[in-house]
């Protein structure tokens, strides 16, 4: 009994295909960009980009981006009119989560290195928000009979002192939040006075909602008071500490204080 002509034909078509070997790059669904000679490159549709560097030990897989030069870093272009663009690049055993604006197609990237993981397993996320600052020495305040704002941020720079991202404000004293997310603050005030009122140390979200208190009495100089609280923050709500004694009494805010925070996520 032999095969029909259209048995043999589909036989033909479902009998494995070497594989096949392709010299330039790919593209399914959509013409390729020109990507540069240097990286070989399949390109699903009109954003989805896997590329390899034939010259150093490098691959991307890219989204609405396509490599249109040599380096790594630069020479990257927007596929199209896009609302961002974003980049797995892996390397030497690493990788880099890169993350760019929107932009217009064939315009040039500029990359932003969100989070990297090196061939140890350590993560870094160097645009994490997070600052630590600090107060000029003495800073005289009278605390009663109200709270008043401690002015953190007049150090925030020098040795262990930093504000990353800028977010927090130096001008008003306070930290707001860029993005919705759980935040870790710590505070810590040295405060120098020779009275025994109570003194107040608070910790407040948008000027009303107390996020933490420590209070004692003062025992003459250098009273230490301090503060760690996990807050959920919403995007552009602020925090900022205040201090108060429950006596008309006027105190030094010490340099030793400082006022720091991160992101946790």
């Amino acid at each position: 009994m032999t095969k029909s002509a259209t048995r043999e034909a589909a036989d033909e078509v479902s009998a494995p295909i070497a594989s096949p070997v392709f010299t330039g790059n790919v593209g399914v669904g959509v013409t390729p960009e020109a990507w540069d000679s240097s990286h070989k490159a399949l390109q699903v549709g009109a954003a989805l980009g896997l590329s390899s560097d034939t010259t150093i030990n490098r691959s991307h897989i890219s989204s609405a981006a396509y490599q249109d030069g040599t380096s790594h870093t630069s020479g990257w272009k927007y596929m199209d009119s896009s609302s961002g663009a974003t980049d797995i690049h892996t390397y030497n055993g690493g990788i880099d989560f890169r993350v760019a604006p929107s932009g217009s197609a064939d315009a040039a990237i500029s990359w932003n290195t969100a989070m990297t993981i090196d061939n140890a397993g350590r993560v870094t996320k160097p645009l994490q928000p997070a600052f630590s600052v600090s107060v000029n020495s003495y800073s005289g305040i009278n605390c009663a009979p109200q709270s008043h704002l401690i002015r953190f941020g007049e150090q925030s720079s020098g040795a262990g002192l930093f504000n990353n991202g800028n977010y927090f404000d130096t001008t008003n004293r306070r930290f707001v939040a860029p993005v919705s997310g759980f935040y870790q603050f710590n505070v810590h005030i040295r405060m120098d006075g020779t009275s025994g009122d109570y003194v107040y140390l608070t910790m407040v979200r948008n000027g009303s909602t107390n996020l933490g208190r420590d209070l004692d009495v003062g025992v003459g100089s250098y009273v230490n008071r301090s503060i760690s609280v996990v807050a959920s923050l919403s995007a552009n709500d602020y925090v900022d500490c205040n201090a108060r004694t429950s006596g008309d009494t006027s105190i030094g805010i010490d340099g030793d204080s400082w006022f720091s925070g991160h992101l946790i996520g």
